[in-house]
């Protein structure tokens, strides 16, 4: 069997909408004789350590029924952090006027490495 790595993410989101959370990111991927599943959350103001531990309870339950990882799993949550990954465009919009670094896969004019608002 496979993990149903897309079925986790439908999963998370469900859940972080019903808890008024920003799913930021769901990574799933093997690490030693399990596999680990990382959840990123955010909201508006600040995610408070009591959300991030309520979602993953629930959360945890949730993967525990519906069984989208086969054998044993680690489940990770937290906050994206100072150095969160922009990838969608909201993720961006949420950043005008703040300063920012992004790094690039390619080189534009000479770099891959810019800062600035």
């Amino acid at each position: 069997m496979r993990v149903d790595t897309e079925k986790i993410a439908v999963l998370a989101g469900q859940l972080a909408q019903d808890e008024m959370l920003e799913l930021v990111e769901v990574e799933v991927r093997p690490e030693g004789p399990r596999t680990v599943v990382r959840v990123f959350l955010d909201r508006e103001g600040g995610i408070r350590l009591g959300e991030i531990e309520s979602f993953s309870r629930r959360f945890g339950a949730l993967l525990d029924v519906e069984d989208p990882v086969p054998g044993g799993y680690l489940l990770e949550v937290s906050s994206p952090g100072l150095n969160r990954k922009l990838t969608r465009p909201s993720h961006f919009a949420a950043c005008r006027g703040k300063l920012v670094k992004v790094s690039l896969v390619d080189f534009v004019e000479g770099s891959r490495n810019f800062r600035g608002r």
